[in-house]
């Protein structure tokens, strides 16, 4: 019996010590840190891709790495200049600004062509602030007004969701609705504007939490 009864405390204090000392939900291992920085998703041109995979580097919350490293972790991969300046920003330690020299260098080619920025040109820059701005509209506004004035946009660019000039429904894409609440508010069906914002909002960014902004 009292074999019996020592097995059964082991037994007992066993599942005691698993269920305290696993990590809790959204917090990593080192483990899953090393899977997720050794098979990042190829290629990380799809911004919903991107963000999914950003988002699970912070529920891992995985470290940054040292410049040797983050170099040879960006460097055998496919990305553009919104999925290389969000890596680096959230995986390279130190003052790399790499990202921030292509952002420039991308406004300057509008910029030396005497070209306004569109909707689309503008949407990267959109892109980046989104992440960093935990998709506050106010922060993205400020962001991206901070590298690039309202007068370097074409109007259907200078209304979209954050930026802070309104736009006529006939200004802007049909069927396009990442804009800001002082153009939706506009539409015939304003609510339906909204409720398709949202729906942008989740799937592009995976941001479903956001969806009431």
């Amino acid at each position: 019996m009292l074999t019996k009864m020592t097995r059964t405390l082991a037994a007992l204090w066993t599942i005691f010590v698993a269920a305290t000392s696993w990590p809790a939900s959204g917090h990593s291992t080192a483990n899953e840190c090393t899977r997720l920085i050794g098979n990042p998703p190829q290629p990380l041109f799809e911004t919903g891709a991107l963000y999914r995979y950003l988002k699970d580097l912070d529920n891992a919350q995985c470290p940054k790495l040292g410049q040797v490293e983050f170099e040879k972790f960006i460097d055998p991969l496919e990305v553009n200049l919104v999925s290389y300046v969000l890596l680096e920003s959230r995986l390279a330690e130190g003052g790399a600004n790499t990202g921030q020299e292509a952002i420039a260098a991308y406004l300057k080619q509008y910029k030396d062509a005497n070209i306004k920025l569109d909707d689309n040109a503008l949407l990267p820059l959109i892109d980046i602030a989104f992440y960093t701005c935990k998709g506050a509209a106010d922060c993205i506004g400020a962001k991206v007004t901070s590298q690039i004035d309202v007068g370097s946009m074409q109007d259907n660019a200078a209304c979209l969701f954050g930026l802070p000039s309104s736009c006529a429904p006939t200004q802007v894409r049909k069927h396009f609705y990442f804009l800001n609440d002082a153009t939706l508010k506009n539409f015939p069906s304003a609510e339906n504007a909204y409720r398709e914002r949202s729906r942008f909002i989740c799937e592009r960014y995976r941001a479903c939490a956001h969806s009431s902004q």
